[in-house]
């Protein structure tokens, strides 16, 4: 059984930096870092209400440095505040001096400016192994294959899901959400709100 781990995330831009990379490493690419805040009404529930923004890295390659595109885009959220949209990212945890932190990563083709207006995308699709269900929450595990090291990895998704029936654990689940930042306790934690767990 296939793993499936993809979000289509949307919303407007508070922050932005291009991370360059430092000189002798420039076959890695660079990073569009910025913070993006979901644009999401209340659907009755009070959780998603008062949402932070959601800390995002998307990653470009050296064939793109002097791309029109690439220019353009950072013109464009250095200027001012943009909606912008990315598809099939991934949301990722990493130990940063002994505090895990949660970040949405996604490739430069994955990503868009978008005009204000235009209406907003807030989707999440995990399909992995349960690995915990403490009852409203559980932990997805989800594989991919590292191209560098040739080997599987996992990456874990906590997810809220107040409709789904205990126990899960150790079981292939499938959900569908929205990516939200600010738990049902007004803790931030980012996960995946799920709107569908079978």
């Amino acid at each position: 059984m296939a793993d499936i781990h993809m979000v289509n995330f949307s919303g407007s831009v508070e922050w932005f930096q291009n991370w360059t990379p430092q000189a002798g490493k420039e076959s890695w690419g660079g990073t569009l870092a910025m913070r993006i805040k979901p644009l999401l009404h209340d659907a009755g529930n009070g959780h998603l209400v008062n949402q932070k923004a959601l800390f995002v890295r998307v990653k470009y390659r050296q064939k793109d440095f002097n791309s029109k595109r690439l220019s353009y885009i950072i013109n464009a959220l250095t200027m001012k505040e943009k909606n912008v949209a990315i598809t099939d990212g991934k949301l990722v945890w990493k130990e940063r001096k002994g505090k895990w932190e949660c970040s949405l990563q996604a490739s430069f083709n994955n990503f868009n400016l978008i005009p204000v207006g235009r209406p907003l995308e807030n989707l999440a699709v995990i399909m992995g192994q349960c690995t915990s269900h403490k009852d409203p929450w559980m932990q997805v595990s989800t594989g991919y294959r590292n191209p560098k090291a040739q080997t599987i990895e996992y990456r874990q998704v906590n997810v809220y899901a107040p409709s789904a029936v205990p126990p899960l654990e150790n079981k292939w689940v499938y959900v569908r959400g929205k990516v939200l930042t600010v738990s049902d306790t007004g803790e931030e934690s980012p996960h995946v709100y799920a709107d569908l767990v079978v």
